[in-house]
């Protein structure tokens, strides 16, 4: 959790991070290469893939990811906004 909020901005304010990774992947390879001298750059944006990530509920009421991924964003009647609700593009010129 330390190392996710020093990736995420919006983490040390609080907000929750859901991703695709499994949740057993709790860090351990970048900890056994830092034991080894090894240096995490973290000021890389691109250094990942990002897509947008919801959680839906399963009939058993557990929730699961769902990532959303360029299928569903080229579908006619998108309105892309940003985390403010404001749209920030005009997708009918995308």
């Amino acid at each position: 959790m330390a190392r996710r909020a020093q990736s995420f901005d919006h983490v040390r304010r609080g907000l929750l991070h859901y991703s695709m990774s499994p949740v057993s992947g709790t860090g351990g390879g970048i900890a056994a290469a830092a034991a080894f001298g090894a240096n995490f750059v973290d000021t890389n944006p691109n250094g990942g893939f990002w897509p947008p990530v919801l959680l839906l509920r399963n009939a058993d009421g557990s929730m699961r990811p769902f990532p959303h991924l360029f299928l569903d964003r080229a579908k006619t009647g998108v309105i892309a906004v940003g985390h403010d609700g404001r749209r920030f593009v005009n997708e009918a010129s995308s």
